[in-house]
């Protein structure tokens, strides 16, 4: 099991847990945890890049894309998260 990296940033926190390929590398996968005023919704924000040769770059290149989508606006991601949010992670793959 990969580890999950942790990192804070204006508020919001992500947590990135990259998946090993089966022929060598690493994909990040960032989930951005926002809080809604009524509670804490969890975003699963895209991370583009090729695969990383471990774990750690991964989780460097997905703070970094998180980073950027907190800085760029992110009152965009209401409506079109929220239905991403409910929609089961297998059916996201």
């Amino acid at each position: 099991m990969e580890p999950t990296y942790f990192a804070q940033y204006k508020g919001f926190e992500f947590h990135c847990s990259p998946v090993r390929l089966s022929g060598g590398g690493f994909i990040p996968r960032l989930l951005v945890s926002a809080d809604c005023g009524a509670g804490d919704m969890d975003i699963p924000v895209p991370v583009q890049g090729p695969p990383f040769s471990n774990a750690t770059e991964a989780a460097h290149r997905s703070f970094w894309q998180g980073r950027r989508w907190v800085d760029t606006g992110y009152d965009g991601w209401t409506e079109a998260s929220q239905s991403l949010a409910a929609t089961p992670l297998l059916e996201q793959n």
